[in-house]
């Protein structure tokens, strides 16, 4: 609290959020009002990420393709017999 120059109650209330979102998981001690961090997570959505999430995508707009030519194929040669 005193590096961010904040009440404490509020630097309490930021980390239960940012635990409630899995920025952070840690463990808090109101007692000595601590917090031991052990694992935080990237949220920053940069280049990287967005090309990554547009690979994500296009990998499955073309297994959904797939399935649709598939069930077509299947539905079609059952519909003729």
């Amino acid at each position: 609290a005193e590096s961010l120059d904040v009440p404490a109650a509020e630097v309490e209330v930021w980390l239960i959020k940012a635990i409630g979102l899995k920025v952070v998981e840690g463990r808090m001690d109101q007692v000595n009002q601590s917090f031991q961090l052990q694992r935080c997570t990237h949220k920053l959505f940069g280049n990287d990420e967005w090309s990554q999430l547009n690979a994500k995508c296009t990998d499955l707009e073309q297994s959904m393709s797939s399935i649709c030519d598939k069930l077509e194929s299947n539905f079609g040669s059952a519909a003729r017999r």
